[in-house]
């Protein structure tokens, strides 16, 4: 339990920070009704309880979030040198890449997107775990590449980029060109000429202001303004669509995705052509290189490239509905939040890991049903969910409750005396398979000189080997598909990791 000491003085720093102003505000309103004894109307009061209320339902949110983010996402943190042997070693693919329209989102909780589903086929080639690691500001992606937190980065090649000279290019998976963006219904820009006197906004670090540097001289009067370095170049677009800047430059490719769901804007002159998109390594990791570019001849150049790209750049009404519905940047993940949020809130688990929970077990589907007979939103069993006092299980509010006490009730007993990230993740291979096939494979891991307090390349090795004959005959608990809890695991960390990326416990 050492490791968690510094989680909790954070926690009470946490709660000083929030209640000592609570505390002050509380004597001053004293201060100030001795001083007037004016009585505190019922609404006032109704509306201050209510705030309060808000307010410590955020802070267990926070905390909550906190210490669960610590103990499952340290792994993210952790700098090693990806070569390809390591990364078959580790089992994890590390890609960096935007948040954005074309690179990755979440949607319905699910994570999707034209470059993360490219990276996820490759990720399946090299028989590993996709991890994706998105950068605070864009620029920031070559920076996680040489800083060992990535192990290659989607990215067109910056001329001006600090770290270029430590990475490499992979050959071209799309080439694309760079045209201006402008707000629907105006003259559109065609000539140079057009340029002068206008003022366009883009980042000094992108690939764009190199492109956009020499016309300062051609087009007189024309000048560049800075971007707030945290804006994506869709938030830019974003903002010509409402006026609020006069122009921006994008890639066709993205123009293209954000042109299916909103006609506010216009690409017009094209100022760049076939810009090439690519994968970059760091410049020591040959093998890696070698095999991507094996990975883009194989698989980038058919028909499932070609349906990939139609699914992203052609299907209009689709990109509309799933712009729409993709939750990330509207501060939500599910439709379910709420019931995450609350019950989470009242055993001490992370909303977050719920959600991952949730879309692993049902995707979102309240009226799920398993082959086994599992129900609702988090698949509980009818007699679990009798013996935790539900009888309702398509109801989602019943169900919520019931999979999330079920779920502290098994972290409640494991063994604490491992770490918090271990009994997590034992707690949820027991939710998944039964706690009696989780003690089963800890023992046998002792056995096969595997550590038994570890989770990810030790106890789920033996937990695969509980299908076989030799070694369930000798199990207390018998047969178990050992292969469930293995992928259950295994998704429901990438769930969260995802989530908590995009949603951290304490803001971006």
């Amino acid at each position: 339990m050492n490791g968690l000491h510094s989680h909790y003085a954070y926690v009470v720093s946490l709660i000083l920070w929030v209640c000592l102003p609570l505390a002050t505000g509380c004597q001053e309103a004293k201060n100030d009704q001795a001083e007037q004894a004016t009585p505190v109307p019922e609404r006032s009061r109704s509306a201050a309880i209510r705030h309060l209320g808000a307010m410590t339902d955020n802070l267990l949110d926070t905390v909550h979030g906190f210490l669960y983010e610590q103990a499952l996402t340290k792994h993210r943190q952790e700098q090693y040198r990806g070569n390809l042997a390591e990364i078959k070693k580790r089992g994890v693919l590390r890609v960096a890449m935007l948040n954005n329209s074309i690179a990755y989102f979440i949607y319905r909780g699910q994570q999707v997107g034209f470059q993360f589903e490219m990276m996820e086929l490759l990720a399946k080639r090299l028989d590993v775990r996709l991890e994706v690691v998105v950068p605070k500001v864009p620029k920031d992606l070559t920076r996680l590449l040489v800083e060992d937190r990535a192990d290659l980065v989607v990215n067109s090649k910056v001329q001006a980029d600090p770290f270029g000279d430590q990475v490499a290019y992979s050959q071209a998976i799309a080439f694309s060109n760079q045209a201006l963006v402008q707000p629907a219904g105006e003259k559109p820009i065609v000539l140079l000429s057009d340029l002068m006197n206008r003022s366009l906004t883009v980042r000094h670090s992108s690939q764009y202001y190199q492109t956009l540097k020499p016309f300062t001289w051609m087009a007189p009067g024309f000048s560049l303004l800075r971007a707030d370095e945290d804006l994506e170049t869709e938030d830019l677009i974003d903002l010509v669509g409402q006026k609020k800047i006069a122009l921006t430059i994008a890639n066709t490719a993205l123009l293209a995705v954000e042109m299916t769901y909103r006609d506010d804007i216009q690409g017009t002159l094209v100022l760049a052509e076939k810009k090439p998109l690519g994968l970059a390594v760091r410049k020591d990791a040959g093998q890696l290189l070698a095999r991507i570019n094996r990975f883009i001849e194989e698989d980038c150049r058919g028909a499932w490239y070609r349906a990939l790209r139609h699914k992203y750049f052609s299907k209009r009404k689709r990109m509309i509905e799933v712009r729409s519905q993709a939750m990330a940047r509207s501060g939500a993940i599910s439709p379910f939040d709420h019931l995450a949020r609350k019950y989470g809130r009242k055993y001490a688990v992370d909303w977050r890991l719920v959600l991952a929970q949730m879309y692993q077990e049902s995707r979102f589907d309240p009226q799920a049903l398993s082959w086994a007979g599992a129900q609702g939103l988090l698949q509980v069993m009818p007699a679990t969910g009798k013996e935790m006092g539900f009888v309702k299980l398509y109801d989602p509010e019943q169900n919520v409750h019931a999979g999330v006490k079920y779920l502290a009730r098994l972290l409640a007993r494991i063994d604490t005396s491992l770490p918090m990230r271990q009994r997590i993740r034992f707690a949820l291979a027991a939710y998944n398979v039964g706690l009696g096939h989780v003690y089963d494979a800890r023992r046998l891991a002792r056995k096969q000189g595997l550590d038994p307090d570890r989770w990810f390349g030790q106890v789920e090795q033996a937990m695969l080997l509980l299908e076989k004959p030799r070694y369930y005959q000798r199990a207390r608990h018998g047969y178990c598909r050992g292969s469930e809890p293995v992928i259950y695991l295994s998704r429901v960390q990438a769930k969260y990791d995802a989530y908590v990326a995009l949603m951290p416990a304490a803001g971006k």
